[in-house]
């Protein structure tokens, strides 16, 4: 079975050195786990993430929005492929 799933994720005051890690469900669809290292770099943010998809089924679509103090999303995650169970996804993403 192929789901969609769209999360948004919230860092308040964010700067995390050693990283976070969470565990996201979606509309029962779940874990998708997240681990995030957000850092301040010159006048940028740079997220660093990694993502498994432990639902145990393929994700056809899938958005993760990184949102700070503001409602808008600061970083969005997403795959470009079908995202097969068990399978990660990376991303290294820089805000100037």
């Amino acid at each position: 079975m192929r789901h969609c799933l769209g999360i948004a994720l919230v860092l308040l005051g964010a700067v995390h050195a050693n990283g976070e890690i969470f565990d996201l469900w979606y509309l029962g669809l779940g874990p998708v786990q997240l681990e995030t290292t957000l850092t301040f770099q010159g006048r940028g943010e740079r997220l660093v993430a990694t993502a498994i998809n432990n639902t145990g089924d393929t994700i056809k679509r899938a958005r993760i929005c990184v949102t700070a103090e503001s409602k808008t999303c600061l970083f969005e995650l997403w795959n470009t492929a079908d995202w097969e169970a068990g399978a990660k996804l990376q991303w290294d993403l820089k805000l100037v």
